[in-house]
């Protein structure tokens, strides 16, 4: 993958876990336990791919 696609991959997972954090989509406790659950594992996603990103767009000779 490019950096490009790193960073697309980081921020759909960003986008995703912001939207589980909100917990304005249930009332079901279980169901909060898990949607917390499953965002905290996207945001670690995303500081992978994030991180990868950058390590790509270094290797890629990238200048701001």
């Amino acid at each position: 993958m490019t950096a490009v696609q790193c960073f697309a991959r980081a921020e759909a997972r960003q986008e995703a876990a912001d939207h589980l954090m909100l917990m304005n989509w249930t009332d079901n406790k279980e169901e909060w336990a898990q949607g917390k659950a499953v965002g905290e594992a996207l945001l670690k996603e995303c500081e992978h791919y994030r991180e990868l990103a950058r390590r790509r767009r270094e290797s890629e000779g990238y200048q701001p």
